[in-house]
């Protein structure tokens, strides 16, 4: 499990890297400006929906328990990991933001603007990936529900 994470962080990283290339070979500022000015209210917003959707899913597998049983606790784990993930997320692009906005550290080291940026692009994708998910799941016990 520790793997797969790992393995998918690193993917979210490249990806922003290369989010973050893109937009300099075009010489475009517009996502950064964009995520600078609203990424922290963006991630709050998705850990709302997050949140609810994951009450949706708890009341939903409680009905299905009572029906058919079952043991739910790795979903519920999981459900839990998604809320901690995307706290996370604020927190990471919140320090990313300050370094970033500090004149200090991005004329000391040569390439902290590209790393905080791309960083900042990583977990705009990251947080986007864990609502799929989460949304994601819905669906599943829709469709089991409709097979029932």
């Amino acid at each position: 499990m520790i793997l797969e994470y790992l393995k998918t962080s690193s993917l979210f990283i490249l990806l922003g890297g290369l989010v973050r290339y893109l937009c300099s070979s075009i010489d475009s500022n517009y996502l950064i400006n964009f995520l600078d000015e609203n990424l922290i209210s963006l991630l709050i917003a998705l850990l709302a929906i997050n949140t609810t959707t994951g009450s949706i899913l708890m009341t939903k597998l409680h009905d299905i328990l009572k029906q058919h049983g079952g043991d739910f606790q790795s979903t519920l784990s999981q459900l839990k990991l998604s809320i901690i993930e995307q706290l996370s997320f604020i927190i990471i692009a919140l320090i990313a933001l300050v370094l970033l906005d500090s004149k200090q550290i991005v004329e000391s080291y040569f390439f902290a603007k590209l790393i905080l940026e791309s960083t900042l692009i990583a977990v705009f994708i990251a947080s986007l990936h864990n609502l799929y998910d989460t949304a994601s799941s819905i669906f599943i016990i829709l469709s089991w529900e409709g097979e029932q």
